[in-house]
């Protein structure tokens, strides 16, 4: 029993730095001010209910941050399952909360939303 929670927990400890790593990877590429500090992000969490029309919503939102470089592009996840994190970041002199949705082998940013 305590070790099936330790590998439960090395997993999930494993999930949140590739989540984060893939964060600072989508940030560098997508900011116009790639002056990140602090990056802080929750536990990886799942969800089933961010559809296509969701994510393009998601799209439209977050090209009119000025925070963010023009023609930003999202994916849309191959199945219905998306994993996320919520990240809290410093960009130049703004306090920035975002949520970050991935494909649901935690490969790639596929959406993200202000909080």
């Amino acid at each position: 029993m305590a070790i099936a929670f330790i590998a439960m927990a090395l997993s999930s400890c494993g999930m949140k730095h590739r989540a984060k790593g893939l964060v600072e990877n989508y940030l560098a590429n997508n900011l116009v001010n790639q002056d990140i500090a602090a990056l802080t992000v929750s536990d990886v969490d799942s969800s089933f209910y961010i559809t296509p029309a969701v994510i393009k919503r998601m799209e439209t939102n977050i090209a009119t941050q000025k925070s963010f470089k023009k023609g930003v592009k999202f994916k849309t996840s191959p199945n219905k399952k998306v994993l996320f994190v919520r990240a809290k970041y410093v960009n130049g002199t703004d306090t920035l909360k975002q949520t970050f949705y991935f494909d649901d082998q935690l490969t790639t940013v596929i959406a993200c939303k202000n909080n």
